[in-house]
């Protein structure tokens, strides 16, 4: 069986019993803010021109990343947070 990756490692960490509901979530957040940014980056490109469109992907990463530190990874969710 492979080991979890990163996102489900985290969300049974932080959600507990309700880690796929937490991983859902999150899959679903990093899926749709991708979309995004695969529709952005190209009109960036084509308006200001190839390094401003390489640059807002660059961008994209960052905040994704500053948004990881964020995960308190040694605390549960409370219990009333997330509907049973």
């Amino acid at each position: 069986m492979p080991l979890p990756f990163p996102l489900a490692l985290a969300a049974m960490r932080v959600a507990g019993p309700r880690a796929p509901l937490a991983t859902g979530i999150l899959n679903t957040g990093g899926n749709l803010s991708g979309s995004f940014a695969a529709i952005l980056v190209p009109v960036v490109a084509g308006t200001w021109g190839w390094a401003a469109g390489i640059g807002s992907g660059v961008l994209f990463a960052i905040v994704a990343a500053v948004v990881w530190v964020g995960i308190r990874a040694d605390r549960q969710v409370a219990s009333g947070l997330i509907a049973a």
